[in-house]
């Protein structure tokens, strides 16, 4: 019995060798594109779904109240699909508002064909903001699991068409001029302020008592810009020389301050809303201009010519007669034959007396002889926005760069920046939260500066405040009005203490807030936002009253 034992076992080793032997052999037989086909058959498993057209698969604008209409193809590969759903998410002003939700509308059960069609219909809402983004996500349901494609739509407000003569109090505001070179045979060099029109100089030689300036282009000099009296229209050629400079009778005298085209520059433009602004505006450039960085006396004046005008330039001109006007270059073709555009602003009369900012403009006659300062368009920008800075300083209306702000820490009252996750936030800059906003605000300001005013805000919100703000017309009722802010702001609907305030920094500010602040030293504003930054490269434009 040992002696057969010991031959079983023996014959069940060989046995379990040959099958080992067998399996590797099968193994090593199995070629490369034999497992490429497995890989491939696994791969074609899962469903897959495109769209008709095919655009609709990516990213793009829509506008609200808008209806888009298209294909969504399933080609169901092996597994079972059983049905298909379509979720929403939407975020706006960088916060979601929406979680992904299932749209219950479009869902639908599965048939048994390879490949499916669904005509699909998708709305926009019509209160969707301007940047505001929409993730659709359609998914197929598979026995095992689902897959699904995402489509994101991006909300884009047509911006109105704008006015190109605005009046703001009792200014003018030319958004659309332009100049030609001395060569341009469609847009005159020659300039009347008066009437917003250029001149050929066949029409100027006819009309000399009306021309305030010419705009002349120069080999070496680049962008001029002259008073017909200035000795300068010697040297542009013959024919410029001999009509003007030694043919005309009436030469008008004037003077040039340009003022240069860094950040402050344009924020004394833009801050311009009533004739007294540019009255004092002018006096400060020309007692100041020679203290500008780079400053060159026959670039920027004073004086009746100024040469190598830049984009961006901020340019004053008084003329002969004492008209006063302010000039913002906006393109420049620097050709002979090229031309300038520039916006101006410039008072409606200049025969009548300024008003006086703090009796508010002729746009509201229930302000006049009021004791609140309305100023109807104040921008300020994010912490990546590179023309317009995000340090307010509410007396003079300026806006400052973090740079000039870190210069003038005194003079700073509040702050606006963009988080990716709290908005737009309105801070003093006491407040602890100055220290969330990157490197460069946190090392500069939380930790750098040695002047941080205090202050504090309260938001009522943009429910039915609108007509609150526009009814404030003295200081007894604002003050009255912050007090009633301060007492009932806890009890308004949907009320976030980190939001509403009362505190030195409020977050995610909405479109049409009406919003108070108390700055360290008492002066009390009330603005509302008409202007939202969904990033940090954007701007908060908002309207403002406050107190003399």
């Amino acid at each position: 019995m040992e002696k057969k034992y010991i031959n079983i076992q023996r014959s069940l080793s060989y046995f379990l060798l040959c099958l080992m032997t067998v399996g590797f052999l099968t193994s090593s037989c199995s070629s490369d594109d034999d497992l490429e086909d497995i890989e491939e058959d696994t791969a074609r498993q899962d469903a897959q779904i495109s769209f008709d057209p095919e655009y609709f698969g990516q990213s793009f604008n829509t506008a609200p109240d808008s209806t888009h209409q298209f294909t969504v193809k399933i080609n169901k590969g092996q597994k079972v699909a059983t049905g298909f759903s379509v979720y929403e998410k939407i975020i706006s002003e960088g916060v979601v508002v929406q979680e992904r939700t299932e749209l219950p509308e479009y869902r639908r059960d599965l048939s048994g064909e390879d490949t499916e069609t669904i005509e699909f219909e998708y709305h926009v809402a019509e209160e969707r903001q301007d940047k505001d983004k929409i993730t659709l996500d359609f998914v197929v349901e598979q026995e095992e699991n689902e897959v699904s494609e995402a489509m994101v739509l991006e909300v884009e407000k047509e911006a109105p068409e704008e006015d190109p003569i605005q009046e703001i109090n009792d200014i003018i505001y030319y958004t659309q001029l332009a100049l030609g070179g001395q060569d341009n045979s469609d847009i005159g060099s020659f300039f009347n302020i008066e009437e917003a029109t250029d001149y050929t100089l066949p029409e100027a030689s006819s009309n000399q008592e009306r021309i305030d300036l010419g705009m002349l282009v120069g080999a070496s000099t680049g962008i001029n810009f002259l008073a017909p009296a200035s000795s300068g229209f010697q040297y542009f050629g013959s024919e410029i020389s001999d009509a003007v400079y030694d043919g005309w009778d009436i030469k008008n005298d004037g003077e040039f301050v340009n003022i240069g085209n860094l950040d402050d520059a344009e924020a004394i433009f833009d801050n311009l809303e009533f004739s007294a602004d540019i009255i004092s505006a002018f006096e400060e450039a020309q007692a100041n201009v020679t203290s500008i960085p780079g400053y060159v006396e026959n670039e920027n004046g004073p004086g009746d010519r100024v040469r190598r005008v830049n984009v961006g330039d901020i340019i004053f001109f008084k003329t002969e007669s004492g008209t006063i006007a302010v000039l913002k270059i906006t393109s420049i073709l620097p050709d002979t034959a090229g031309m300038v555009e520039f916006e101006m602003k410039t008072a409606a009369d200049p025969d009548t007396e300024p008003v006086d900012p703090g009796e508010g403009g002729d746009e509201d006659d229930d302000n006049e002889g009021s004791e609140l300062a309305y100023f109807p368009e104040i921008e300020v920008g994010g912490q990546d926005n590179s023309s317009v800075g995000s340090f307010f300083n509410i007396p003079n209306q300026t806006v400052y760069s973090l740079e000039d702000a870190t210069t003038n820490q005194a003079d700073v009252n509040f702050i606006m920046l963009v988080g990716a996750s709290t908005g737009v936030n309105f801070l003093a800059p006491a407040s602890s939260g100055l220290q969330y906003f990157g490197s460069d605000i946190e090392t500069a300001v939380y930790e750098g500066w040695e002047t941080k005013n205090d202050g504090q805000f309260v938001n009522i919100g943009n429910t039915d405040t609108a007509a609150l703000f526009e009814g404030l017309s003295s200081k007894e009722e604002l003050s009255e009005a912050y007090q009633t802010a301060l007492a009932e702001v806890e009890d308004m609907p949907g009320y976030v203490e980190n939001e509403n305030g009362p505190g030195d920094r409020i977050r995610r500010v909405k479109q049409d807030d009406v919003i108070f602040f108390e700055a360290e030293d008492g002066t009390l504003i009330v603005f509302k936002v008409n202007q939202l930054a969904t990033e940090t490269s954007g701007s908060v434009i908002f309207e403002m009253k406050t107190a003399n």
